[in-house]
């Protein structure tokens, strides 16, 4: 299971952080309200927007490397497990198979040792469908953990730029079709939210 497989669910959130922003208008007749609003609506609104990328902050954030190293470890025992159970029923089946051409076993017998492949194989197949299912389940948790930090960061983060809007970029499903790269600010997003782990680890 490669680090991309593991981003796949991730690849499709995307980060927005809006703050209400504009003045009050001034009371007047319904005409002139009315044309007001007309021509706000059909004028650019100068905001303070900047964004992020999803892919680069989540790569370079440790928390990320952490589950993941410990999710993937999981993954590669999962694995391995099935591999082992599957080479074993495989084993097994061949020697009954022997035993079968040889004559070296009754009808019965046979019979007996075939259901007993049977379960063997519905009992492997159970395994392998509640670990995938486990396993799915642990990757969404770790996802929804990073994310839910990455948020609670970026709120604390935005109380002191102030800024109206934090869009996400990344390479699947581009929020921003081009974009000045100034207003780029994942670097010192992801500065401050290592900066904040590594306090986090230290302090536990």
């Amino acid at each position: 299971m490669n680090k991309k497989s593991l981003r796949v669910l991730f690849v499709v959130m995307t980060v927005a952080l809006f703050a209400a922003c504009g003045n009050n208008a001034k009371e007047g007749n319904g005409n002139t309200a009315a044309v007001a609003t007309d021509k706000t609506a059909n004028s650019p609104v100068a905001a303070n927007i900047v964004y992020v990328n999803n892919d680069t902050l989540i790569n370079g954030y440790l928390l990320f490397k952490e589950l993941e190293g410990k999710y993937r470890e999981k993954a590669e025992k999962v694995q391995s497990e099935l591999e082992s159970r599957t080479r074993s029923l495989e084993r097994k089946a061949a020697d009954y198979q022997e035993k079968v051409t040889k004559g070296l076993v009754t009808r019965a017998q046979a019979l007996e040792i075939e259901q007993g492949l049977q379960t063997d194989q519905q009992s492997l197949l159970q395994y392998r469908d509640q670990v995938m299912t486990d396993l799915a389940e642990e990757e969404q948790v770790m996802f929804n953990n990073i994310w839910h930090n990455i948020i609670e960061y970026l709120n604390k983060y935005n109380e002191e730029k102030g800024y109206d809007m934090i869009l996400n970029n990344n390479g699947a499903t581009n929020t921003i079709l081009v974009g000045n790269p100034a207003l780029d600010i994942t670097k010192e997003v992801m500065e401050g939210l290592n900066k904040e782990y590594t306090a986090n680890q230290k302090s536990k």
